[in-house]
Protein backbone atom coordinates (compact mmCIF):
# COMPACT_ATOMS: atom_id res chain seq x y z
CA UNK A 1 0.00 0.00 0.00
CA UNK A 2 2.88 2.09 1.02
CA UNK A 3 4.15 1.85 -2.49
CA UNK A 4 0.91 2.34 -4.22
CA UNK A 5 0.22 5.39 -2.16
CA UNK A 6 4.01 6.86 -2.95
CA UNK A 7 3.72 5.61 -6.53
CA UNK A 8 0.21 7.76 -7.34
CA UNK A 9 1.66 11.16 -5.25
CA UNK A 10 5.15 10.58 -7.40
CA UNK A 11 2.94 10.62 -10.39
CA UNK A 12 0.82 13.14 -9.36
CA UNK A 13 3.33 15.41 -8.72
CA UNK A 14 5.36 14.89 -12.00
CA UNK A 15 2.78 15.55 -14.13
CA UNK A 16 1.96 18.87 -12.40
CA UNK A 17 5.36 19.85 -12.57
CA UNK A 18 5.91 18.85 -16.49
CA UNK A 19 2.46 20.83 -16.89
CA UNK A 20 3.61 23.66 -14.87
CA UNK A 21 7.23 23.48 -16.85
CA UNK A 22 5.37 23.46 -20.11
CA UNK A 23 2.56 26.57 -18.67
CA UNK A 24 5.83 28.94 -17.75
CA UNK A 25 8.20 27.86 -20.48
CA UNK A 26 5.73 29.20 -22.73
CA UNK A 27 4.23 32.37 -20.75
CA UNK A 28 8.11 33.00 -20.14
CA UNK A 29 8.85 32.69 -23.97
CA UNK A 30 6.05 34.83 -24.90
CA UNK A 31 6.64 37.45 -22.78
CA UNK A 32 9.97 37.44 -23.82
CA UNK A 33 8.87 37.65 -27.61
CA UNK A 34 6.74 40.49 -26.80
CA UNK A 35 10.07 42.42 -25.53
CA UNK A 36 11.83 41.48 -28.75
CA UNK A 37 8.82 42.66 -30.52
CA UNK A 38 8.91 46.06 -28.55
CA UNK A 39 12.77 46.42 -29.00
CA UNK A 40 12.03 45.76 -32.75
CA UNK A 41 9.67 48.65 -33.21
CA UNK A 42 11.92 50.56 -31.26
CA UNK A 43 14.88 50.12 -33.17
CA UNK A 44 12.95 50.87 -36.43
CA UNK A 45 12.11 53.53 -34.85
CA UNK A 46 15.58 54.82 -34.07
CA UNK A 47 16.67 53.87 -37.90
CA UNK A 48 13.56 55.78 -39.39
CA UNK A 49 14.79 58.53 -37.98
CA UNK A 50 18.40 58.23 -38.88
CA UNK A 51 17.76 58.11 -42.38
CA UNK A 52 18.17 60.84 -44.73
CA UNK A 53 15.86 60.65 -47.59
CA UNK A 54 17.61 62.69 -49.42
CA UNK A 55 20.02 60.40 -49.99
CA UNK A 56 20.95 56.72 -51.36
CA UNK A 57 18.38 54.76 -48.77
CA UNK A 58 20.60 51.49 -49.19
CA UNK A 59 23.84 52.63 -48.33
CA UNK A 60 22.54 54.33 -44.90
CA UNK A 61 20.62 51.07 -44.33
CA UNK A 62 23.61 49.10 -44.39
CA UNK A 63 25.57 51.00 -42.18
CA UNK A 64 22.78 50.60 -39.92
CA UNK A 65 22.23 46.92 -40.19
CA UNK A 66 26.02 47.08 -39.42
CA UNK A 67 25.42 48.13 -35.87
CA UNK A 68 22.44 46.27 -35.69
CA UNK A 69 22.51 42.04 -34.37
CA UNK A 70 23.46 39.87 -36.51
CA UNK A 71 21.59 38.96 -39.90
CA UNK A 72 19.55 42.28 -39.25
CA UNK A 73 17.48 43.06 -42.33
CA UNK A 74 15.97 46.62 -43.43
CA UNK A 75 13.40 47.25 -45.81
CA UNK A 76 12.31 50.67 -47.06
CA UNK A 77 8.71 49.86 -48.36
CA UNK A 78 6.75 53.47 -50.17
CA UNK A 79 2.95 53.37 -49.63
CA UNK A 80 2.04 51.82 -52.57
CA UNK A 81 3.73 48.29 -51.53
CA UNK A 82 6.87 48.95 -53.48
CA UNK A 83 10.55 48.25 -51.88
CA UNK A 84 12.76 51.48 -52.49
CA UNK A 85 16.12 49.15 -50.76
CA UNK A 86 16.51 45.84 -48.89
CA UNK A 87 19.78 45.32 -47.30
CA UNK A 88 19.16 41.22 -48.06
CA UNK A 89 19.57 41.81 -51.95
CA UNK A 90 21.84 43.61 -54.22
CA UNK A 91 21.61 46.49 -55.45
CA UNK A 92 19.44 47.02 -58.65
CA UNK A 93 17.66 43.83 -57.77
CA UNK A 94 13.97 44.03 -58.44
CA UNK A 95 11.33 42.81 -55.27
CA UNK A 96 7.76 41.69 -55.16
CA UNK A 97 4.93 44.00 -54.30
CA UNK A 98 4.83 44.31 -50.20
CA UNK A 99 1.57 45.78 -49.80
CA UNK A 100 0.23 42.46 -48.95
CA UNK A 101 2.90 41.55 -46.31
CA UNK A 102 0.54 41.64 -43.20
CA UNK A 103 2.67 43.59 -40.82
CA UNK A 104 3.09 46.87 -43.89
CA UNK A 105 -0.56 46.88 -44.19
CA UNK A 106 -1.26 46.89 -40.18
CA UNK A 107 1.85 49.59 -39.84
CA UNK A 108 -0.31 51.43 -42.72
CA UNK A 109 -2.85 51.32 -40.98
CA UNK A 110 -1.86 51.91 -37.02
CA UNK A 111 1.64 53.36 -37.78
CA UNK A 112 3.42 50.06 -36.32
CA UNK A 113 3.02 46.45 -36.25
CA UNK A 114 5.16 43.12 -36.05
CA UNK A 115 5.07 39.95 -37.88
CA UNK A 116 6.65 36.15 -36.96
CA UNK A 117 6.63 34.31 -40.14
CA UNK A 118 8.22 32.61 -42.87
CA UNK A 119 9.65 35.05 -44.80
CA UNK A 120 8.54 34.94 -48.52
CA UNK A 121 12.36 36.00 -49.77
CA UNK A 122 14.85 34.26 -47.86
CA UNK A 123 12.17 31.42 -47.16
CA UNK A 124 13.54 31.51 -42.89
CA UNK A 125 11.31 32.30 -40.52
CA UNK A 126 11.83 36.00 -39.26
CA UNK A 127 10.46 38.74 -36.91
CA UNK A 128 9.51 41.78 -38.46
CA UNK A 129 8.17 45.16 -37.00
CA UNK A 130 7.28 48.04 -39.11
CA UNK A 131 6.84 51.66 -38.73
CA UNK A 132 5.54 54.15 -40.40
CA UNK A 133 7.59 57.31 -41.35
CA UNK A 134 7.43 60.65 -41.07
CA UNK A 135 6.70 60.85 -45.26
CA UNK A 136 4.43 58.04 -45.62
CA UNK A 137 7.08 55.64 -46.18
CA UNK A 138 6.87 52.06 -44.29
CA UNK A 139 10.40 51.18 -42.77
CA UNK A 140 10.57 47.72 -41.69
CA UNK A 141 13.04 45.43 -39.63
CA UNK A 142 13.26 41.90 -39.54
CA UNK A 143 15.82 39.53 -37.63
CA UNK A 144 15.62 35.54 -37.48
CA UNK A 145 13.53 34.82 -34.91
CA UNK A 146 11.59 30.97 -34.39
CA UNK A 147 9.01 32.91 -31.95
CA UNK A 148 8.15 30.91 -28.28
CA UNK A 149 10.24 28.23 -28.95
CA UNK A 150 13.94 29.86 -29.90
CA UNK A 151 13.31 31.14 -26.15
CA UNK A 152 11.77 28.02 -25.09
CA UNK A 153 14.70 25.94 -25.84
CA UNK A 154 16.58 28.71 -24.15
CA UNK A 155 15.11 28.28 -20.76
CA UNK A 156 14.75 24.85 -20.57
CA UNK A 157 17.77 23.61 -19.17
CA UNK A 158 16.99 25.90 -16.09
CA UNK A 159 13.56 24.79 -16.17
CA UNK A 160 14.58 21.09 -16.12
CA UNK A 161 16.69 21.93 -13.31
CA UNK A 162 14.09 23.41 -11.42
CA UNK A 163 11.57 20.81 -12.21
CA UNK A 164 14.19 18.01 -10.98
CA UNK A 165 14.76 20.10 -7.71
CA UNK A 166 11.36 20.43 -7.07
CA UNK A 167 10.29 16.46 -7.97
CA UNK A 168 13.03 15.44 -5.79
CA UNK A 169 11.79 17.58 -2.99
CA UNK A 170 8.16 15.82 -3.77
CA UNK A 171 9.25 12.89 -3.89
CA UNK A 172 11.09 13.15 -0.34
CA UNK A 173 7.78 15.16 0.73
CA UNK A 174 5.02 11.81 -0.88
CA UNK A 175 7.38 9.41 0.64
CA UNK A 176 7.13 10.95 4.29
CA UNK A 177 3.17 11.40 3.72
CA UNK A 178 2.64 7.48 2.07
CA UNK A 179 4.75 6.52 5.45
CA UNK A 180 2.36 8.61 7.59
CA UNK A 181 -0.64 7.72 5.49
CA UNK A 182 0.31 3.92 5.38
CA UNK A 183 1.72 3.27 9.03
CA UNK A 184 -2.22 3.64 10.64
CA UNK A 185 -3.26 1.12 8.03
CA UNK A 186 0.08 -1.02 8.59
CA UNK A 187 -0.67 -1.19 12.47
CA UNK A 188 -3.84 -2.26 11.91
CA UNK A 189 -2.94 -4.68 9.75
CA UNK A 190 -0.53 -6.10 12.81
CA UNK A 191 -3.08 -6.19 14.64
CA UNK A 192 -5.27 -8.02 13.11
CA UNK A 193 -2.41 -10.57 12.56
CA UNK A 194 -2.39 -10.54 15.82
CA UNK A 195 -6.12 -11.93 15.92
CA UNK A 196 -5.53 -14.79 14.33
CA UNK A 197 -2.63 -15.61 16.59
CA UNK A 198 -4.99 -15.36 19.66
CA UNK A 199 -3.15 -11.84 21.28
CA UNK A 200 -4.63 -8.88 22.66
CA UNK A 201 -5.31 -6.20 20.58
CA UNK A 202 -4.29 -2.61 21.45
CA UNK A 203 -4.79 -0.31 18.44
CA UNK A 204 -4.23 3.81 19.19
CA UNK A 205 -6.46 6.71 18.09
CA UNK A 206 -4.99 7.22 13.82
CA UNK A 207 -3.87 10.77 13.07
CA UNK A 208 -6.34 10.59 10.25
CA UNK A 209 -9.88 10.62 10.93
CA UNK A 210 -10.34 8.84 7.78
CA UNK A 211 -8.99 5.46 9.45
CA UNK A 212 -10.77 5.82 12.52
CA UNK A 213 -13.99 3.91 11.91
CA UNK A 214 -11.25 1.00 10.29
CA UNK A 215 -9.55 0.56 14.34
CA UNK A 216 -13.08 0.98 15.71
CA UNK A 217 -14.45 -1.94 13.34
CA UNK A 218 -11.23 -4.20 13.89
CA UNK A 219 -11.27 -3.63 17.70
CA UNK A 220 -14.91 -4.63 17.74
CA UNK A 221 -14.07 -7.53 15.23
CA UNK A 222 -10.87 -8.50 18.04
CA UNK A 223 -13.08 -8.51 20.83
CA UNK A 224 -15.75 -10.90 18.90
CA UNK A 225 -12.83 -13.36 18.02
CA UNK A 226 -11.68 -13.12 21.46
CA UNK A 227 -15.29 -13.72 22.70
CA UNK A 228 -15.44 -16.78 20.09
CA UNK A 229 -12.18 -18.61 20.85
CA UNK A 230 -12.96 -17.92 24.84
CA UNK A 231 -16.36 -19.93 23.89
CA UNK A 232 -14.57 -22.30 21.89
CA UNK A 233 -11.98 -23.33 24.19
CA UNK A 234 -14.91 -23.63 27.43
CA UNK A 235 -16.53 -26.00 25.14
CA UNK A 236 -13.45 -27.81 24.09
CA UNK A 237 -12.16 -28.10 28.03
CA UNK A 238 -15.78 -29.35 28.53
CA UNK A 239 -15.88 -31.77 25.76
CA UNK A 240 -12.16 -33.01 26.74
CA UNK A 241 -13.28 -33.25 30.31
CA UNK A 242 -16.28 -35.64 29.57
CA UNK A 243 -13.82 -37.37 27.06
CA UNK A 244 -11.20 -37.79 29.91
CA UNK A 245 -13.85 -38.88 32.39
CA UNK A 246 -15.82 -41.25 30.20
CA UNK A 247 -15.78 -44.55 31.27
CA UNK A 248 -16.66 -45.45 28.16
CA UNK A 249 -13.91 -45.39 25.04
CA UNK A 250 -14.27 -43.04 22.34
CA UNK A 251 -12.64 -42.78 18.76
CA UNK A 252 -13.54 -40.10 16.08
CA UNK A 253 -12.01 -40.30 12.83
CA UNK A 254 -12.62 -38.66 9.19
CA UNK A 255 -13.91 -39.77 6.14
CA UNK A 256 -9.94 -41.41 5.71
CA UNK A 257 -10.83 -43.48 9.03
CA UNK A 258 -7.91 -41.91 10.37
CA UNK A 259 -8.01 -40.74 13.91
CA UNK A 260 -8.90 -37.01 15.40
CA UNK A 261 -9.86 -37.45 18.62
CA UNK A 262 -9.29 -40.74 20.65
CA UNK A 263 -9.98 -40.31 24.75
CA UNK A 264 -8.08 -41.69 27.29
CA UNK A 265 -9.77 -44.83 28.28
CA UNK A 266 -10.30 -45.91 24.54
CA UNK A 267 -6.04 -45.63 24.89
CA UNK A 268 -5.45 -47.42 28.09
CA UNK A 269 -7.28 -50.28 26.63
CA UNK A 270 -5.44 -50.37 23.10
CA UNK A 271 -2.08 -49.85 24.85
CA UNK A 272 -1.29 -46.46 22.67
CA UNK A 273 -0.91 -43.39 25.23
CA UNK A 274 2.16 -42.45 23.63
CA UNK A 275 0.84 -42.29 19.79
CA UNK A 276 -0.23 -39.12 18.60
CA UNK A 277 -4.05 -38.69 16.63
CA UNK A 278 -3.84 -38.58 12.94
CA UNK A 279 -2.78 -41.91 12.45
CA UNK A 280 -5.12 -44.93 10.80
CA UNK A 281 -7.36 -46.51 13.21
CA UNK A 282 -5.70 -49.60 12.68
CA UNK A 283 -2.40 -48.24 14.50
CA UNK A 284 -4.70 -47.35 17.84
CA UNK A 285 -7.00 -50.40 17.69
CA UNK A 286 -4.53 -53.44 16.09
CA UNK A 287 -8.30 -55.03 14.95
CA UNK A 288 -7.95 -55.15 11.21
CA UNK A 289 -11.93 -56.52 11.50
CA UNK A 290 -12.94 -53.08 13.41
CA UNK A 291 -11.50 -51.01 10.67
CA UNK A 292 -12.98 -53.11 7.49
CA UNK A 293 -16.82 -52.42 9.56
CA UNK A 294 -15.95 -48.58 9.69
CA UNK A 295 -15.29 -48.59 6.07
CA UNK A 296 -18.52 -50.17 5.67
CA UNK A 297 -19.73 -47.37 7.96
CA UNK A 298 -18.88 -44.99 6.25
CA UNK A 299 -19.99 -45.62 2.97
CA UNK A 300 -23.78 -46.54 3.49
CA UNK A 301 -23.83 -44.95 6.81
CA UNK A 302 -25.95 -47.40 8.55
CA UNK A 303 -24.68 -48.28 12.31
CA UNK A 304 -22.90 -50.87 13.41
CA UNK A 305 -21.91 -52.88 16.23
CA UNK A 306 -19.08 -55.82 17.14
CA UNK A 307 -17.72 -57.32 20.05
CA UNK A 308 -14.20 -56.68 20.05
CA UNK A 309 -11.87 -59.40 21.72
CA UNK A 310 -8.62 -57.56 23.14
CA UNK A 311 -6.09 -59.10 25.43
CA UNK A 312 -8.39 -60.73 27.26
CA UNK A 313 -10.57 -58.27 27.20
CA UNK A 314 -14.23 -58.13 25.89
CA UNK A 315 -15.65 -54.38 24.05
CA UNK A 316 -19.09 -53.61 22.65
CA UNK A 317 -18.30 -51.89 19.76
CA UNK A 318 -20.93 -49.62 18.41
CA UNK A 319 -19.71 -47.71 15.34
CA UNK A 320 -22.12 -44.48 13.43
CA UNK A 321 -21.26 -41.96 10.66
CA UNK A 322 -21.26 -38.61 11.06
CA UNK A 323 -23.39 -37.21 8.51
CA UNK A 324 -21.57 -33.89 8.27
CA UNK A 325 -18.16 -33.87 7.80
CA UNK A 326 -17.90 -37.55 6.52
CA UNK A 327 -16.45 -38.96 9.75
CA UNK A 328 -16.90 -41.34 12.09
CA UNK A 329 -17.83 -41.81 15.82
CA UNK A 330 -16.89 -45.16 17.96
CA UNK A 331 -18.11 -45.59 21.27
CA UNK A 332 -16.54 -49.05 23.23
CA UNK A 333 -17.84 -50.08 26.25
CA UNK A 334 -15.89 -52.68 28.33
CA UNK A 335 -18.37 -55.62 28.78
CA UNK A 336 -15.57 -58.11 29.96
CA UNK A 337 -17.43 -58.14 33.87
CA UNK A 338 -21.25 -58.68 31.92
CA UNK A 339 -19.66 -61.01 29.50
CA UNK A 340 -17.78 -63.03 32.91
CA UNK A 341 -20.78 -62.19 34.84
CA UNK A 342 -22.87 -64.03 32.33
CA UNK A 343 -20.50 -66.91 31.90
CA UNK A 344 -20.76 -67.42 35.61
CA UNK A 345 -24.29 -67.43 35.89
CA UNK A 346 -24.96 -69.50 33.41
CA UNK A 347 -22.12 -72.10 35.16
CA UNK A 348 -24.04 -71.47 38.55
CA UNK A 349 -27.85 -72.39 36.83
CA UNK A 350 -25.90 -75.40 35.00
CA UNK A 351 -24.34 -76.39 38.59
CA UNK A 352 -27.27 -75.54 40.96
CA UNK A 353 -29.25 -77.74 38.25
CA UNK A 354 -26.87 -80.45 38.84
CA UNK A 355 -26.97 -80.64 42.61
CA UNK A 356 -30.54 -80.46 42.86
CA UNK A 357 -30.91 -83.10 39.90
CA UNK A 358 -29.01 -85.99 41.86
CA UNK A 359 -31.13 -85.42 45.24
CA UNK A 360 -34.28 -85.58 43.01
CA UNK A 361 -33.59 -88.33 41.14
CA UNK A 362 -32.84 -89.78 44.33
CA UNK A 363 -36.37 -89.04 45.76
CA UNK A 364 -37.87 -89.99 43.25
CA UNK A 365 -36.36 -93.74 42.45
CA UNK A 366 -37.37 -94.17 46.45
CA UNK A 367 -40.77 -93.16 46.34
CA UNK A 368 -41.25 -95.40 43.39
CA UNK A 369 -39.64 -97.95 45.47
CA UNK A 370 -42.02 -97.75 48.16
CA UNK A 371 -44.99 -97.89 45.94
CA UNK A 372 -44.20 -101.29 45.53
CA UNK A 373 -45.66 -104.08 47.83
CA UNK A 374 -41.56 -106.32 47.33
CA UNK A 375 -40.40 -104.91 50.03
CA UNK A 376 -40.12 -105.63 53.97
CA UNK A 377 -41.35 -102.75 56.34
CA UNK A 378 -37.52 -102.05 57.70
CA UNK A 379 -36.18 -101.82 53.79
CA UNK A 380 -38.99 -98.85 53.37
CA UNK A 381 -38.05 -97.64 56.41
CA UNK A 382 -34.66 -97.10 55.33
CA UNK A 383 -36.22 -96.04 51.97
CA UNK A 384 -37.52 -92.92 54.04
CA UNK A 385 -34.59 -92.82 56.01
CA UNK A 386 -32.50 -91.68 53.05
CA UNK A 387 -35.08 -89.75 51.24
CA UNK A 388 -35.12 -87.70 54.33
CA UNK A 389 -31.22 -87.52 54.12
CA UNK A 390 -31.65 -86.08 50.36
CA UNK A 391 -34.04 -83.62 51.32
CA UNK A 392 -31.82 -82.32 54.01
CA UNK A 393 -28.88 -82.24 51.55
CA UNK A 394 -31.56 -80.00 49.43
CA UNK A 395 -32.67 -77.51 51.90
CA UNK A 396 -28.90 -77.01 52.69
CA UNK A 397 -27.90 -76.45 49.01
CA UNK A 398 -31.10 -73.78 48.55
CA UNK A 399 -30.26 -72.59 51.62
CA UNK A 400 -26.52 -71.98 50.75
CA UNK A 401 -27.56 -71.09 47.28
CA UNK A 402 -29.98 -68.19 49.08
CA UNK A 403 -26.56 -67.17 51.20
CA UNK A 404 -24.72 -66.59 48.61
CA UNK A 405 -27.41 -64.61 46.94
CA UNK A 406 -28.28 -62.03 49.67
CA UNK A 407 -24.59 -61.43 50.30
CA UNK A 408 -24.06 -60.69 46.57
CA UNK A 409 -26.98 -58.20 47.04
CA UNK A 410 -26.70 -56.86 50.31
CA UNK A 411 -29.48 -57.41 51.60
CA UNK A 412 -28.55 -59.42 54.00
CA UNK A 413 -30.65 -57.79 57.24
CA UNK A 414 -27.40 -57.79 59.05
CA UNK A 415 -26.40 -55.48 61.83
CA UNK A 416 -23.18 -54.53 62.89
CA UNK A 417 -22.21 -54.81 66.39
CA UNK A 418 -19.22 -56.13 68.68
CA UNK A 419 -18.94 -59.79 68.29
CA UNK A 420 -15.97 -61.59 70.32
CA UNK A 421 -14.61 -64.64 68.05
CA UNK A 422 -13.13 -66.70 70.53
CA UNK A 423 -16.98 -67.76 71.99
CA UNK A 424 -17.82 -67.84 67.98
CA UNK A 425 -15.07 -70.06 67.39
CA UNK A 426 -15.65 -72.40 70.44
CA UNK A 427 -19.01 -72.68 69.31
CA UNK A 428 -18.22 -73.97 65.81
CA UNK A 429 -16.11 -76.22 66.93
CA UNK A 430 -18.39 -77.94 69.02
CA UNK A 431 -20.84 -78.10 66.33
CA UNK A 432 -18.79 -80.00 64.15
CA UNK A 433 -17.22 -81.93 66.95
CA UNK A 434 -19.34 -85.19 66.12
CA UNK A 435 -17.97 -84.62 62.45
CA UNK A 436 -14.42 -84.48 63.03
CA UNK A 437 -14.75 -87.53 65.49
CA UNK A 438 -16.78 -89.35 62.69
CA UNK A 439 -13.74 -88.78 60.16
CA UNK A 440 -10.93 -89.19 63.45
CA UNK A 441 -9.63 -85.34 63.21
CA UNK A 442 -8.60 -83.79 66.01
CA UNK A 443 -9.61 -80.08 66.62
CA UNK A 444 -7.49 -77.57 68.08
CA UNK A 445 -7.73 -73.69 68.89
CA UNK A 446 -5.49 -71.11 69.64
CA UNK A 447 -7.92 -67.91 70.33
CA UNK A 448 -7.33 -66.58 73.33
CA UNK A 449 -6.00 -63.42 71.81
CA UNK A 450 -9.07 -63.45 69.35
CA UNK A 451 -10.20 -59.77 68.70
CA UNK A 452 -13.64 -58.65 68.65
CA UNK A 453 -15.27 -57.89 65.36
CA UNK A 454 -18.23 -55.01 64.48
CA UNK A 455 -20.08 -57.48 62.40
CA UNK A 456 -23.32 -59.64 62.49
CA UNK A 457 -22.70 -63.11 64.64
CA UNK A 458 -24.44 -65.33 62.06
CA UNK A 459 -21.93 -64.35 59.36
CA UNK A 460 -18.91 -64.72 61.53
CA UNK A 461 -19.72 -68.66 63.04
CA UNK A 462 -20.91 -69.24 59.33
CA UNK A 463 -17.20 -68.26 57.88
CA UNK A 464 -15.26 -70.44 61.07
CA UNK A 465 -17.71 -73.45 60.50
CA UNK A 466 -17.79 -73.56 56.96
CA UNK A 467 -13.71 -73.51 56.61
CA UNK A 468 -13.59 -76.02 59.73
CA UNK A 469 -16.09 -78.31 58.09
CA UNK A 470 -13.74 -77.86 54.73
CA UNK A 471 -10.51 -78.65 56.24
CA UNK A 472 -12.14 -82.49 57.95
CA UNK A 473 -13.84 -83.19 55.12
CA UNK A 474 -10.84 -83.04 53.17
CA UNK A 475 -8.64 -84.34 55.64
CA UNK A 476 -7.46 -88.39 56.47
CA UNK A 477 -7.82 -90.47 59.47
CA UNK A 478 -5.63 -89.40 62.49
CA UNK A 479 -5.44 -85.83 60.45
CA UNK A 480 -5.60 -82.55 62.50
CA UNK A 481 -7.15 -78.74 62.11
CA UNK A 482 -5.98 -75.92 63.67
CA UNK A 483 -7.63 -72.85 64.04
CA UNK A 484 -5.63 -69.66 64.89
CA UNK A 485 -7.36 -66.29 65.46
CA UNK A 486 -5.75 -62.86 66.14
CA UNK A 487 -5.70 -59.42 65.68
CA UNK A 488 -3.06 -58.27 62.42
CA UNK A 489 -2.51 -54.88 61.41
CA UNK A 490 -6.22 -53.41 62.54
CA UNK A 491 -7.84 -56.38 61.22
CA UNK A 492 -8.78 -59.93 62.76
CA UNK A 493 -6.95 -62.75 61.43
CA UNK A 494 -8.37 -66.50 60.99
CA UNK A 495 -6.68 -69.00 59.81
CA UNK A 496 -7.74 -72.51 59.53
CA UNK A 497 -5.33 -75.34 58.83
CA UNK A 498 -5.19 -79.12 58.30
CA UNK A 499 -2.96 -81.96 56.94
CA UNK A 500 -4.96 -83.52 54.77
CA UNK A 501 -4.87 -84.52 51.40
CA UNK A 502 -4.14 -80.62 50.24
CA UNK A 503 -4.76 -78.84 47.25
CA UNK A 504 -2.95 -79.40 43.52
CA UNK A 505 -1.29 -75.82 42.15
CA UNK A 506 -3.40 -75.61 39.26
CA UNK A 507 -6.71 -75.56 41.28
CA UNK A 508 -5.91 -73.58 43.72
CA UNK A 509 -7.34 -70.42 42.13
CA UNK A 510 -10.69 -71.90 41.87
CA UNK A 511 -11.49 -73.13 45.03
CA UNK A 512 -13.76 -70.45 46.27
CA UNK A 513 -15.57 -70.53 43.20
CA UNK A 514 -19.43 -72.01 43.52
CA UNK A 515 -19.76 -75.52 43.25
CA UNK A 516 -15.82 -76.32 42.63
CA UNK A 517 -15.11 -79.60 44.70
CA UNK A 518 -11.55 -80.75 44.27
CA UNK A 519 -12.50 -84.15 45.14
CA UNK A 520 -16.33 -84.59 44.31
CA UNK A 521 -16.57 -88.23 45.12
CA UNK A 522 -15.88 -87.37 48.88
CA UNK A 523 -17.36 -83.91 49.08
CA UNK A 524 -20.71 -86.48 48.09
CA UNK A 525 -20.14 -88.68 50.35
CA UNK A 526 -19.59 -86.49 53.13
CA UNK A 527 -22.92 -84.39 52.48
CA UNK A 528 -21.21 -81.21 51.58
CA UNK A 529 -22.90 -78.76 48.92
CA UNK A 530 -19.66 -77.10 47.13
CA UNK A 531 -20.83 -73.65 48.30
CA UNK A 532 -18.79 -73.18 51.98
CA UNK A 533 -15.73 -71.64 50.38
CA UNK A 534 -17.71 -69.61 48.25
CA UNK A 535 -20.14 -68.48 51.26
CA UNK A 536 -16.68 -67.85 53.23
CA UNK A 537 -15.58 -65.75 50.33
CA UNK A 538 -18.49 -63.28 49.74
CA UNK A 539 -19.13 -62.84 53.59
CA UNK A 540 -15.30 -61.62 53.83
CA UNK A 541 -15.80 -59.90 50.57
CA UNK A 542 -19.57 -58.44 52.24
CA UNK A 543 -17.07 -56.77 55.38
CA UNK A 544 -14.45 -55.54 52.67
CA UNK A 545 -12.32 -58.44 53.64
CA UNK A 546 -10.32 -60.77 51.83
CA UNK A 547 -9.47 -64.11 51.73
CA UNK A 548 -6.71 -67.30 50.62
CA UNK A 549 -5.51 -70.64 50.85
CA UNK A 550 -1.88 -71.62 51.05
CA UNK A 551 -1.76 -75.58 49.79
CA UNK A 552 0.88 -78.21 49.23
CA UNK A 553 -0.82 -81.37 47.40
CA UNK A 554 -0.54 -84.04 49.79
CA UNK A 555 0.48 -82.11 52.55
CA UNK A 556 -2.73 -79.93 54.02
CA UNK A 557 -3.95 -76.43 52.88
CA UNK A 558 -4.10 -73.36 55.27
CA UNK A 559 -7.52 -71.53 54.51
CA UNK A 560 -7.00 -67.62 55.64
CA UNK A 561 -9.69 -64.98 56.32
CA UNK A 562 -8.86 -60.79 57.18
CA UNK A 563 -11.52 -58.72 58.14
CA UNK A 564 -11.18 -54.96 58.84
CA UNK A 565 -12.53 -54.64 62.79
CA UNK A 566 -14.81 -52.03 62.27
CA UNK A 567 -15.93 -52.70 58.35
CA UNK A 568 -18.16 -50.74 56.65
CA UNK A 569 -21.12 -52.06 55.73
CA UNK A 570 -21.78 -51.72 51.68
CA UNK A 571 -25.61 -50.47 50.89
CA UNK A 572 -27.83 -52.73 49.19
CA UNK A 573 -26.58 -54.29 45.71
CA UNK A 574 -22.72 -53.02 46.10
CA UNK A 575 -21.37 -56.71 45.71
CA UNK A 576 -23.71 -57.46 42.99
Amino acid sequence: MKRAVFTCIAAAVAIALAVSLLVVGYTVSNQMLQQQQQAILTQARLCADALDWDQPLLAQCETLCANLTANARITVIDPQGNVLCDTSVEEGETLENHESRPEVEEALLSGSATSLRQSDTTQETMLYGAVLTENGNILRLSEPSNGVLEYFWLLLPGLLVGFAGALLVALLLAGRFAKSVTRPVQEIGQQMMKIGEGEKVQIDPPEYDELLPIAQSTLRLSQQVEETVQKYKRERRRIDEMLVNMEEGFILTDGDVKVLSINHAARKWFNCETLPDGQDLVCYTRSPQLCDLARQTLEDHQPRRMDLHQEGSVFDVRLGAVRKGGGLVIVLVDVTGDRQMGQVRQEFFASASHELKTPITSIGGYAELLEQDSFTPQQKKDFLAQIRREVKNMTALINDILTISRLESGETGATSQPVEMEPVIREALCSVQPLAEQNQVTLRADCEDAPTVYADQRHMYSIVSNLIRNAIQYNRPGGKVEVECREKNGEMYLSVSDNGIGIPASLQGRVFERFFRVDKGRSRLTGGTGLGLSIVKHTAQYYGGTVGVDSAEGQGSRFWVQIPLKPALPPSGALN
